[in-house]
């Protein structure tokens, strides 16, 4: 029982020291400001754009072009505000696009501000963006 008990605070310290040394090396988000998201944002040498204005409920294209992208995430949410699991894999496309569909939920406030985190794996490491926009 002793063992067991040991065991079982060894493993649980490991794991704590496992999740806070994971979260550390999160690099903060730089924030995109765009004026026009239909006609394109670029960052970092990252174009990204969305097909329309994007509405709640209604579905609309993410794409995103970058040279040296291995992989890209998009989650969506709101300042203070779960909007429960938002998160887009984009996949790459033969025009070396990488896109997603998204489709927004509805906030029961009626709130419309929306903040994109995009999640963009390169050789060099992990990059995040953070892009916020409101819903037409």
């Amino acid at each position: 029982m002793r063992k067991a008990s040991l065991l079982l605070m060894v493993v649980l310290v490991v794991v704590a020291v496992w999740v806070y040394w994971q979260r550390a090396n999160i690099p903060p988000a730089e924030t995109i400001v765009c004026a026009d998201i239909g006609k394109g944002c670029l960052v970092d040498g990252i174009e990204l754009r969305f097909d329309h204005m994007p509405q709640v409920m209604k579905p609309f294209h993410l794409s995103v072009e970058a040279a040296n992208a291995t992989e890209f995430h998009a989650s969506f949410a709101m300042q203070g505000m779960d909007m429960g699991l938002n998160r887009y894999r984009l996949l790459k496309q033969a025009n070396g696009l990488w896109t997603a569909e998204v489709v927004l939920p509805v906030c029961i406030r009626g709130r419309s501000d929306w903040l994109m985190l995009l999640e963009v794996q390169t050789p060099e490491g992990l990059k995040r963006y953070q892009l916020a926009f409101r819903t037409g």
